[in-house]
């Protein structure tokens, strides 16, 4: 079974895919993040769609990364997005197209 770990650490974020290394790794800088957000996915299928959940980052530069999808649930991502930026100190704003 996949799993996913997130560190933040003095200096950085990062996720973690394991245990098979995975191209869904990411690592950035704390000071680059600017917003954390939770979005809703949708994956088209055979006679059918996948609702899905993801979170997403504004860097700095004004770029929008995905950090972390495939979540099942609203509440993980939102769990996800809040306890990051309680601990980067980042005060939490609304983004157009996010979650709760």
């Amino acid at each position: 079974m996949s799993q996913a770990l997130i560190y933040a650490g003095t200096g950085y974020v990062a996720v973690r895919h394991g245990p098979i290394p995975w191209r869904g790794n990411v690592t950035r800088q704390a000071a680059d993040v600017k917003q954390l957000y939770a979005k809703r996915t949708t994956r088209l299928g055979r006679g059918s769609n996948r609702i899905g959940y993801a979170v997403h980052a504004i860097l700095d530069k004004c770029d929008n990364v995905k950090v972390l999808g495939g979540l099942d649930s609203e509440e993980q991502a939102i769990f996800i997005e809040k306890e990051i930026e309680k601990f980067l100190g980042i005060e939490d704003r609304k983004v157009p197209g996010e979650i709760g």
